[in-house]
Formats: C-alpha cells, structure tokens, sequence
C-alpha cells in the first residue's frame, strides 16, 4: 500500500497529523515562558515559576480568568519540562517536537 492509498483508504488522517504537527509547533519556548536564560539554575527557574504562577493563577486574575487560566497551565507544563533534568535535556535537545 502506498501512501496516497493509505491516504484515500483513511479519509482526514493526513489532516489530523497536519493538525497535530501544527498544534505541537505553536507552543511558546518554555524558557521564554518562565523570563529566564537558556542556561539558568534550578534555583532561577523555580523563583519564575513561583513569580509567574501568582501572577497568572486565576483565582488571583478574576477580570480574566480564562486566559489567565491558560497562561497558568502554560507556565504549570514550562516549570514540569524544565524542573526536571531529564525532561530538560531532552527539551534543550529537541524542542516541543520529541525524539
């Protein structure tokens, strides 16, 4: 089976992965994310994320709470990435893509 016939044989499969390829590309960088440098300690990067984490928490944003709601769980997913060592390198090695 080639691929224009897996394509035919699956209909919107080519337009789910387009859509998942898009959706994963959009993400912000997690570094930018948190306002810190590339190389910064974990020390750095949890001061941010506490910062970061009032600031956007939507209990404490109630004019806006959807979009701060957002902007929590953004800034909640960049200090999991980046809190974690492993994560991390392979975040600083591949981006939000993956191996």
């Amino acid at each position: 089976m080639t691929p224009a016939d897996f394509g035919r044989s699956h209909p919107g499969y080519y337009d789910k992965i387009k859509f998942r390829w898009c959706e994963v590309s959009n993400k912000r960088d997690y570094y930018e994310v948190l306002g810190v440098e590339k190389g910064a300690s974990e020390t750095e990067i949890k001061k941010a994320f506490k910062k970061m984490a009032r600031k956007y928490h939507p209990d404490l944003n109630r004019d806006n709470p959807k979009e701060a709601e957002a902007k929590f769980k953004e800034v909640n997913e960049a200090y999991e990435t980046l809190s974690d060592s492993q994560k991390r390198q392979m975040y600083d090695q591949f981006g939000h893509n993956g191996p």
